[in-house]
This record gives C-alpha cells, sequence and structure tokens, in this order.
C-alpha cells in the first residue's frame, strides 16, 4: 500500500509539473536537517551541507563500565538536482557523503571510538510553505560503511557494510527538514 501511495504520488506530480517551478537559482538557505543545514543553489544545481554535534553523559548511579560521556559530530554533503517543478513543489535527486566520528570516554581515561562513511542517493520533494520558507523529507538508498571501532586501544568490531533505505515512518519530529532562504 505505502508503494502504491509513492508512485501514485509520484505520477501526479509529473503529471502536475510545470516548466517554471520554483527558482532557486542563486539562493542561500539555512536550517535543520539532522542538524544544522547550509544550501545553496546554482542556477539548477544545489549544494548542501549538514553538520551535527552530540554529547550525552551516562544518568546518575551507573557504574563502569556504563559510565561514560560519549561526543559524536558528523558532516554530511549532498548534491541536489530538481527534475520535476511545480509551483510550490520541486523534487530533488540527491546524491551524497557522509562522515560521522564518535568518541566515548569513561571516568578511568579508557577511550572508544569509531568513524562512519555513508554514501546516499535518494529524491526529496521539497515543499514552499511560504516564498522563503520550505520543508523537505529525503528518501532513497544508503551505503553505510562502518570502520573499525576500539576500546582502551584494543580493537572490538571488525569493518562492515551495510545497504538501507532511509527515510521510512517520518514524521515532523523525526526526518522532515526545513530551511528558510534569503
Amino acid at each position: 500500500m505505502k508503494k502504491l501511495m509513492a508512485f501514485g504520488t509520484i505520477g501526479a506530480m509529473l503529471l502536475c509539473s510545470a516548466s517554471f517551478g520554483v527558482d532557486m537559482a542563486g539562493k542561500m538557505g539555512i536550517g535543520y536537517d539532522g542538524g544544522l543545514s547550509f544550501k545553496y543553489w546554482m542556477g539548477g544545481f544545489g549544494i548542501q551541507s549538514i553538520v551535527d554535534f552530540g554529547y550525552e553523559t551516562a544518568p546518575s548511579g551507573y557504574t563502569e563500565p556504563d559510565n561514560k560521556a560519549e561526543m559524536s559530530i558528523g558532516f554530511t554533503a549532498k548534491g541536489l538536482m530538481p527534475f520535476i517543478k511545480t509551483d510550490k513543489v520541486n523534487l530533488n535527486f540527491v546524491l551524497g557523503f557522509g562522515i560521522d566520528m564518535l568518541m566515548n570516554e569513561d571516568y578511568k581515561d579508557k577511550t572508544d571510538s569509531g568513524m562512519d562513511i555513508s554514501v546516499l542517493i535518494g529524491f526529496s520533494p521539497e515543499i514552499f510553505l511560504l516564498d522563503n520558507l520550505s520543508i523537505e523529507t529525503t528518501t532513497g538508498l544508503k551505503v553505510f560503511m562502518n570502520g573499525e571501532s576500539t576500546y582502551n586501544d584494543v580493537k572490538m568490531a571488525d569493518d562492515y557494510m551495510s545497504i538501507a533505505t532511509f527515510g521510512q515512518g517520518v514524521s515532523i519530529v523525526s526526518g522532515a527538514a526545513f530551511h528558510f532562504y534569503f
């Protein structure tokens, strides 16, 4: 049923598409897309960079080895190309690359860390609520390469690779993005 709805939506957008669409040439946007997001459009092509940070401590009362502080830093770069345009919606083709780094440290200075790399390809309908405000969500295929992880300088896990879809179960809270353009 979900696939039928997705194909129906894309089909309706194809039938209703107009050549003029939302003109993005020279616009720059800032917003949220899983992290702080910056977009810049050059003619018919856009670039997006996303930076995210995370810091978490264990709840009080936890004991070793769970009494850790965890910090993560991520960066994602995406290329965007609208291939269907309507009055208020641009359906963008997305090709991206991401790096996530994780660093943990417990109170006895034991550390573990890891680095993950991802490549994604998909589609992102960008809906313009106002001339300068849009919401969107991205769905597609993601190749995830998890790097070797260590704990206290001892190898804990080997590298592995997975291929999965992303963008399922999107809601306003998780998965939706917004941008303000100027």
